[in-house]
């Protein structure tokens, strides 16, 4: 099993966030880079046994801020990041039994902790 901690995703990442694309590219390419380099560090330190399919939990830790968060919206902004992971792991992210939940504040800025198993 591997655990790592990714930022909480911009707001740009959303699939509600009506910018412009060109605004918004730079960043999902960046989300994916971010996740596919702290993905390949943990994956150095730990061991997965399979290979061929991987279970994945996104844990969400909200920012401090007093506001509603809808899961199906962090879900989709985490897409770049899960392609990060699935670039680091080299495993096709069809192949991924990804689960999702909540977890408590611990961080003002929020984060997103990742288990690989």
């Amino acid at each position: 099993m591997v655990t790592f901690k990714l930022a909480w995703p911009e707001a740009c990442l959303s699939q509600n966030h009506r910018g412009h694309w060109a605004t918004s590219a730079p960043r999902k390419k960046k989300a994916r880079m971010v996740a596919k380099r702290v993905c390949k560090a943990a994956l150095r330190n730990g061991k997965l046994l399979r290979k061929e399919h991987l279970s994945v939990t996104l844990t969400f830790h909200p920012p401090e801020l007093k506001r509603r968060r809808d899961l199906q919206n962090l879900i989709g902004a985490m897409k770049y990041s899960v392609d990060g992971i699935a670039d680091a792991a080299g495993i096709d992210d069809s192949q991924f039994d990804i689960s999702f939940g909540w977890g408590a504040i611990i961080d003002e800025d929020g984060c997103v902790m990742v288990r690989l198993s």
